[in-house]
């Protein structure tokens, strides 16, 4: 029965001839001569084997080129080089990318499955990173209405993944070489379980060394009630890091990029509560303090600071709470809030609330 990949007129899979088995005995001169002369007419052909001869002369150079930094410098630029334009504003120019990286994708097979190019097979991996970077960019936004752009980048970053994973690399390296990569996926175009599954088989002192160096990096926000659209620009690498920090449980961490990130009263309980998962109960009581100055009228930071008195014991504090918050918006949550405190403070005020509103 004839496999499905020749009913599809698709070529077979490598190391199976299949219907061109007569010409798997040709030597390689004659391959190249039928590729130039089709190339001429093809020009995302005739791109890919100048591509692939720009990497094999540069491969086939003199020993100072085996140069691991300066070889994966050099394949790094052929790369980005051969990927091409900046962005994919056409259904045709997605398809075209989707062809380069399925170039990319095989070249990176060949070189894995060459023993005589070992020494150029981390270097090609460290390349690849700029390849990503480069394609992750120019992705976004694409208008890849069959899909065959994401399609492409998703199976070339698995392969990618994968390689980094088995190749020799130390931990350290890999942590280096991944995180940058995952963290520019701003638009998810991979599923960012991959990056984060990759990473936490990294050496997690310096995984963590790069998380907090970039969370330094970030700008710090003050939370406020007046948010316009311009308060969340450039959130993507929050979601990215938060996303990570979460799927490792690293609740110390993501506490700190909470709470200098946090744009609006809601993003600051959410901080709150990290602070308080991370055990760092005092700081988060300071925290919530200081934003309830800020907004005195945030009712979803004022519960959280109440519950936060409430823990802690300070009953008179969460009283004085209440009622300041109850005189400024006669809401019964308050009245209700008091009555689960108990305390004898608790009671009175609850009995002084209810005669205000007519409660029994």
């Amino acid at each position: 029965m004839a496999k499905s990949s020749e009913k599809s007129g698709g070529v077979s899979p490598a190391g199976d001839s299949g219907e061109f088995s007569s010409l798997a005995s040709e030597s390689g001169v004659r391959w190249l001569q039928w590729f130039s002369q089709a190339a001429s007419g093809m020009s995302e052909f005739q791109r890919a084997l100048k591509f692939l001869d720009s990497v094999y002369a540069l491969l086939n150079a003199n020993v100072d080129e085996r140069d691991g930094v300066v070889l994966a410098r050099k394949l790094g630029q052929l790369m980005v080089r051969f990927t091409g334009q900046g962005r994919c504003p056409s259904a045709q120019a997605c398809d075209k990318l989707a062809s380069r990286i399925l170039v990319l994708n095989g070249w990176l097979h060949a070189i894995e499955q060459d023993p005589e190019r070992a020494y150029a097979w981390q270097s090609a991996l460290v390349a690849g990173t700029h390849a990503l970077d480069k394609l992750f960019t120019t992705s976004e936004g694409a208008d890849d209405r069959h899909g065959v752009l994401v399609r492409a980048l998703r199976e070339f970053s698995k392969h990618w993944l994968k390689s980094v994973e088995s190749a020799s690399f130390s931990g350290s390296d890999r942590a280096n070489l991944v995180f940058k990569v995952a963290l520019n996926d701003r638009s998810g175009l991979v599923p960012q379980d991959w990056w984060w599954r990759s990473l936490a088989d990294t050496d997690r002192q310096t995984l963590l060394l790069l998380i907090d160096q970039e969370i330094a990096q970030l700008p710090q926000t003050q939370p406020s009630l007046a948010v316009s659209w311009k308060s969340y620009d450039q959130r993507w690498r929050r979601l990215r890091l938060k996303g990570l920090l979460e799927h490792l449980h690293e609740t110390s961490l993501l506490a700190d990029l909470l709470k200098k990130s946090a744009v609006d009263d809601f993003e600051a309980v959410s901080a709150i509560q990290a602070l308080r998962t991370a055990g760092r109960h005092r700081d988060a009581i300071y925290q919530a303090e200081q934003w309830h100055r800020m907004m005195p009228r945030s009712a979803v930071l004022a519960e959280a600071l109440y519950a936060l008195y409430v823990e802690d014991g300070w009953d008179d504090e969460a009283c004085e709470l209440a009622l300041a918050q109850f005189e400024m918006d006669p809401n019964p949550l308050w009245i209700d809030l008091l009555r689960k405190q108990g305390s004898s403070k608790a009671d009175l005020l609850v009995k002084d609330l209810c005669q205000r509103v007519h409660l029994n």
